[in-house]
Formats: structure tokens, sequence, C-alpha cells
């Protein structure tokens, strides 16, 4: 073969031209690096999730009533709507949620519109229903808490405190998203005991009016004089408890006046739902920080660290700010073991070329792994592209950096062998590369291809796994481009006709024959060997094959979708059937928290650590039924105990929690634990649905390997029926009258909501507490009439007793229960 045709076509024409092959490899390389500087970090890739959350608050309702009221007329609404791919709806108390799920790939606002339309057309929603919250969900990923704790600090105190740090993160232009939980929102309560509204003759209605007319802003328009426009108003809004008590009721004909104060209690404090929040065993409450869009999760992480740095030094005595349950770590780690894993791959691969063939080789060889990651990362940064720096995608540069490399050795290798058999210089180096080409490109096409189904797949876990994929891909393709048209430039410059001496060659010389040894006496006696009796060598393998085989039915190697990995949190989820008391719940909450002394102390004893396992407890209960606990552990490569002995460790010295419904540990990382198997039944007879639902439970606790089954249907507090009586029909009342009346006295009636600085704050008018936490004060409820006139409720009407349901859950305009293990 000529020079002329060895040096033909792109191989021989960028060999023999170094200059375009040095700024192919310098423009790619310092596009990677800017791009790097410019790419999106964050702990996991966000996509947009296509769906439109719709919720409708329906205060003092029951999960039957927000199903019937709310739920199905938004399903009969959106039931033609074109691109919705499922609807599910959720019926609980005092809320009703719906999730319409569009198609991948659908234009959201034209949809988010569509639905808007839609639901507010419904003109047939309860009138005690506020107004529907219509929003597309947002990708975010939580990135770290931030919790404020000090238990001298009162409920007002702390909720003061967090909105100030929460206030000064939001002024840093890294952060954008903050959810404050743990401290319940503002509420202005006028209690009125139905006995002294009969002794003054005033009833609900009558306060509720007054108190509206006489708290409120009024524009009064504009008075256009010549010497200019004045305008006119009115400001009697009241701001605060003691600006209501002073409102005046009734004014007598002597100029006395009965003032709201005088015959309510004006509460101006907080909602009255219980709030259990605590961190490592004091009162707090916990901002949560998330990573949106381009945002830059180790940025953020940064920012929240060096302001609460800051920040200690200004609070008061005994109030501490902690920063933790930091999910950026996972992201510093992952990059940390891609570094250390391309050194690590880098020096052997420098070390084992540098023994056979030459150390400039094994250099320019190496120089293939950072031109193809940059020149990834260039594709990853272009505008058309929305791909950034996170754990799946330093996992697909993880997984290639073997690939990437073999490549560069398997090309490298053939130009040096070719060189030092035909010492033609640039020529040999070319036909040695070319010798290679077909074989290295088809297969680097091959699994690129492999990869390719990846990009397209639009689940959830496809849209995951494509992160990887396209790491894959773009790498691979850029591997070909420094194998074939940068190493050989590189490689001309090796000198294979002068002599090499010194200690470096004498090493080479050295390794060369021990290896030629070892080929000579052992691999080819072998090979000849396994060669000769062939088919004995066949039935082994083949009887290999089979018992590595019946590892998996015989259990030795188990079968998983995803493998349990040990995490460095716990997660204890506490549920109490719904008609417990919320100081049940939190006493056994206070209890989980307790143990985890016990826990500590059982981890010095056994480890000799003498640091606490459990480095952050948070405990949080925002219901009467439930409280979630978290515990942060110290990282897991500085202990030897796995999270899931610590779990279990925890509920040992827990012990015995009567009455509970559910007592959960979570210690495990990522989807390897959760749910195994997960069956919905359809039907809208609900007697239908627990019927079936109780007998596929029975089923399944007949298969083997088959324990902790549950459904998703689970009964609800007790309910009051209240049903009119005919003597109440013949006094003109109907049924929606006094339900309305016992709700205005139990629940409440909002009265107005006005605007105190950022909080919007609800007024209600309602019983005293103390009445309402008995059943009698319903029996001695006395009910207006038409005419004025007032009965008791046990005359027109009558309470019947039942059992309600905790929640409703639907797809698809169908009734569903879960059945789980």
């Amino acid at each position: 073969m000529s020079s002329n045709d060895r040096r033909s076509g792109a191989i021989g024409w960028m060999a023999s031209n170094p200059v375009a092959a040095n700024l192919l490899m310098a423009v790619v390389m310092v596009a990677g690096l800017i791009s790097l500087m410019d790419l999106r970090k964050e702990v996991f890739p966000t996509f947009p999730t296509e769906v439109i959350r719709i919720t409708v608050p329906y205060p003092g309702s029951s999960p039957a009533e927000v199903e019937e009221g709310i739920l199905i007329k938004i399903e009969e609404a959106l039931q033609d709507m074109e691109g919705i791919e499922e609807m599910t709806s959720e019926a609980r108390e005092n809320v009703g949620t719906v999730l319409v799920q569009m198609y991948p790939n659908s234009d959201m606002p034209t949809a988010l519109n569509d639905v808007t339309s839609r639901i507010n057309a419904i003109a047939s929603f309860p009138l005690e229903a506020e107004k529907p919250v219509i929003e597309e969900i947002l990708a975010k990923v939580q990135t770290i808490n931030l919790t404020i704790a000090g238990s001298q600090l009162s409920e007002h105190e702390l909720k003061a405190l967090a909105e100030e740090v929460r206030d000064d993160l939001l002024a840093t232009e890294a952060i954008t998203q903050i959810d404050l939980v743990g401290v319940r929102d503002y509420e202005l309560a006028i209690e009125l005991s139905d006995a002294t509204l009969r002794q003054y003759g005033l009833t609900f209605d009558q306060v509720v009016n007054i108190v509206r007319s006489k708290s409120a802003n009024l524009p009064g328009g504009n008075l256009r004089t010549h010497s200019g426009t004045i305008t006119l108003r009115s400001q009697g809004q009241a701001y605060n408890g003691e600006n209501y008590r002073k409102l005046p009721l009734l004014t007598r004909p002597d100029g006395t006046r009965l003032l709201l104060g005088d015959i309510a209690n004006v509460r101006d404090d907080f909602s009255e739902q219980p709030i259990l929040s605590r961190l490592n065993g004091e009162r707090g409450a916990r901002l949560t920080i998330y990573t949106l869009g381009s945002q830059n999760a180790l940025q953020i992480s940064e920012t929240v660290k060096n302001y609460v740095a800051d920040k200690r030094a200004n609070l008061p005595e005994g109030v501490a700010l902690n920063a933790w349950f930091d999910n950026s770590r996972i992201l510093k780690g992952r990059i940390d073991l891609l570094l250390k894993n391309a050194a690590q791959g880098g020096l052997l691969v420098l070390i084992a070329l540098t023994l056979f063939l030459r150390l400039s080789m094994a250099f320019w060889v190496l120089i293939g792994v950072p031109f193809s990651f940059l020149g990834a990362m260039w594709v990853m940064g272009l505008p058309m592209f929305d791909y950034s720096i996170n754990v799946l995608s330093l996992f697909g540069f993880l997984l290639v950096l073997g690939i990437v490399v073999d490549d560069a050795i398997v090309t490298g290798e053939s130009g040096y062998t070719y060189l030092e058999r035909e010492k033609q210089g640039l020529d040999s180096i070319v036909h040695g590369v070319k010798r290679v080409s077909v074989a290295t490109i088809f297969g680097v096409i091959t699994t690129m291809i492999a990869f390719t189904p990846m990009l397209t797949m639009t689940s959830d876990m496809g849209r995951f796994g494509s992160n990887i994929a396209f790491v894959v891909i773009a790498c691979l393709f850029f591997s070909l481009i420094e194998t074939k048209l940068i190493l050989p430039t590189h490689l001309r410059h090796i000198d294979v006709h002068k002599e090499r001496r010194g200690l470096l060659p004498a090493v080479q010389k050295g390794f060369d024959r021990l290896l030629t040894g070892f080929i000579e006496r052992v691999y080819r006696p072998v090979l000849q060997t396994f060669l000769r009796y062939r088919y004995i060598t066949l039935a082994v393998f083949l009887g290999s094959f089979l018992i590595v085989l019946s590892f998996i039915p015989a259990g030795i190697v188990r079968f998983v979708f995803f493998p349990d990995i040990p995490s460095d949190e716990i997660q204890i989820v506490l549920r109490l059937p719904p008609s417990a008391p919320y100081q049940l719940t939190h006493s056994y909450a206070l209890k989980i928290e307790q143990a985890a002394t016990e826990v500590n102390a059982r981890y010095h004893k056994v480890s000799g650590d003498k640091r606490d396992v459990i480095a952050d407890l948070e405990v949080l209960s925002e219901s009467d039924s439930r409280a979630d606990i978290w515990a942060a552990l110290i990282p897991s490569e500085e202990r030897n105990i796995n999270s899931v002995t610590i779990a279990q460790w925890w509920r040992e010295a827990i012990g015995p929690l009567p009455g509970i419904k559910e007592l959960s540990f979570d210690a495990k990382a990522g989807p390897g634990g959760g749910i195994d198997l997960d069956v919905a039944l359809e039907s809208d007879d609900l007697v239908e649905l627990q019927r079936a639902a109780s007998d596929l439970k029975n089923r399944l606790q007949n298969i083997d390997g088959v324990f902790d089954i549950r459904d998703t249907f689970g009964a609800g507090a007790p309910e009051v029926d209240i049903q009119i009586k005919p003597a109440g029909e013949l006094l003109g009342l109907g049924q929606a009258e006094i339900a309305r009346q016992v709700r205005q006295a139990f629940f409440g009636a909002e009265i107005q909501r006005f605007q105190r600085g950022r909080h919007e704050v609800r007024v209600y008018a309602r019983l005293p507490l103390e009445e309402r936490n008995t059943l009698r004060t319903l029996e001695q409820l006395w009910i207006n009439l038409p005419n004025g006139e007032r009965v008791p409720f046990s005359e027109v009407a009558e309470a019947r007793y039942a059992s309600g349901i905790s929640s409703i859950k639907r797809i698809d305009r169908q009734r569903v229960v879960n059945i789980q293990t």
C-alpha cells in the first residue's frame, strides 16, 4: 500500500494535518469547560410533570360530602377533555383534590387554560366550598432543611423568627422556593355562647352580619372640585383582637352600647389544629429549601450553610439554627466518586501502558477521557437539550469511563504495533489505526444503539434513564472522534528508531519477558488442552451455566426490581385511627423521640463510638391521627452499623403502642423499599369494594412469602348524621338550614378575611371550645325558626351515629381501593 493510499480518508488527512487535529481538540475541550461552568447542578434530574392539580377546600365537610359535592362535578366537567391520560381524585375531610395527568409532551399552558375555564364554569359547588385552586405541578427537588428550635420561644416568636429567616434566604439570588412547616396559620376566633346570645336576644347570623358591616374598608369614589380631585373612602376594618372587641353590636336608646367584647371571647391567635413540631427535643419550625429550574443545588446548599454560620451569632440565647438533610451531599459524593475512579483508572492505565509500550503513548491515550467527557458536557449545555449534572448523568460518566479507555487503548496499541513492525512513522500509525477502525467504530456504534431506546422513553423511570443514555452516547461519539482523528496525530511523534536506554526500558523488557513466558508456558498449553478436549470443555461450561442459573429459583440469588440499599436517614410514620385524640398521637410521637436516646446508647456500647448515631431528629404532627419522625444519621462511611439495623433497634426500644393503625420504618435509600405489590380494585359500589378487598386479602395471605397485607380502605372517625324531624318541617325548617346552623355553631361561620402584613387572617364566629368538645351541646343547641323564634335542636332534628370513611380515592371516575404488600 502506497503512502498516499494510507493517508487517504479522514483518518489519514487529520494525521497529516496536526494543526487541524489540535485545533479540534482545543475547541471541544474549551467549549466543554465553558459549558461545565454553566450546566445546572442538581441532585436528581427534573422533568415536566404534565400534571394539573385542582384543590377545592370545603371546610367542615366529610369525605363523602367532598366526593359528591366537589369531585364528581369536576370529573364530569373534564371527562371529555382531550389529552388526559388519567384523572385521580381524592376526598378527605375539608378538602377535595383532583390530579389531571396529561399525555407526555402536552401543551401545558393550553391544557391549564382549558381546565381552568371548565372548572370556573361549574356553578353547583356547595356554598361553603372555597374557590378552586388550579395549578400546574412544577418539578422541584428538596435540597436542604433548615430548622429553628428553642424551648423558650413562644409560638408567635418562633413563627416570626422562621419568617425572618425565610425572608433573608429568599432575598438571595440563589433561592426562590421555601416551604415553612411546623407553625400554624393565624386565625381570629369570636367565641359566642348560645346561652349568652339568647340572653341578649341575638343570633349567630345577626352577630356575623353586624361584624361584617362594622369591620370593612370601603372606597367612596372620587370628588372632583375646582381645586382638584379628592378620594373618598371609609376605613373601619378591624385588624386585631382589641379592634374586634370594641365593635358595637347594639346601641340602646339611653346611649349605652353593647360591644362584641361584652358577650364574646375574641381570641386573636392561631388556628385550632394542634401541632407538635420538635427538633432534637425542642420546639421548632422547619424550612424546606428546594431547587427549581436552572438553579444550582450545590450553590443553594452552600448559601444556606453560610447563612446559618452568620445568623447563629445574632440569635437569642438558647435558640438553635441547624441545616440538615442536605441532599446536595449525594451529588458531591457522586462527583468525588467520578473523579476518584477516573484518577485510579487513569493511573492503572498509565502504569500498564508504560510497562509494555511508551509513556508518551499512555499519556495521549488518557487524554481521550477528559476530551470525551468535556465533549459530552458541551453537547449537554446546548440550547436544544435540557440536561444537567446530577447523580444519574454522573452515573453515565462512570458507566462509560471504561469503554472510552478501552477504545483508546485498542486504537493506540494497534498504531504502536504497526509502527514498531513497519517503522514508517506516520504511515505505520495510520495503517495501524485503520486496521482496527472498522471493529472499534462498529463496536462503539453497537453500544450507542443499545442505549438509544432509553432516550425515547416517556415514563417516569424511562425519563430518568434518558440522562444516563445521553451521556453514554455523547461520550462514545467524542471518543470515536478522539481515537480516529486526534490520537494518530499525537502518536506520530513516537520515535522507534532511537535506541532507548535507562531504567524504564530495562523494566519494560523485564515485564515483556515475563508476559511472553506466561503466554508460552501457561496460557498456550492450557488453551491447547481445552481445544484438544473440546467436548469436555463444552460440557463443563454448560454444566456450570446451568448450576449458576439454578441459583435464582433456589433463592441463593434474589431477583428484585431494585436492591435494598441502607440509607443515611430513617423515616418513621405513625398513624392512629381517625377517631384517636391528638393527645394520644402526640404522646406516642414523644415516646418514639425518647426511644432515640436508647438507640444512641446502644450504638455507643456496640460500636465504641462516642458520637450519637442519630445526629438530628425531627418530630412533626400536623393532624390528630398522624405523626412523622425523621432521623438523620451520621454518614454511613463513618459507622459500621447500617440504618436497617438501627431502625430495628429503634423499633425494639419503642415497645408496644396500643391502638395504633400503622408504625412503619423506612431506612432504605432509593426505590428499593416501599410497596412491593399494589392491586387497585374499581367499583362505584362501596360495599362491593369492601367485600372484594377483603376476599383478595384473604387469598393473598395463603401465598408463601406475601405478608404485611393492607388496604387503603380505612374507617374514618365516628360521624353524626343530622336529620330533620317532621316537626321541624311543620315549623318551616329545611334540612339544609338546620345543617347550616349546626355548622356555624361547631365549625364556625366565616365572617371575613383581612390582610395583616403578609398574612391573610380568617375571622370565624363559633361556640366556645369547651362547649364544642361535647355532644351534649348539640342536643342543647337552640335552632332559629323562620319567624324569629327558637326551639331546641332535639325538637326539630335528630342525630344518628355512624362510622365514616377517612378518605375516598377515585381513578378515572371510579371509586378505587388499593391492596398493598
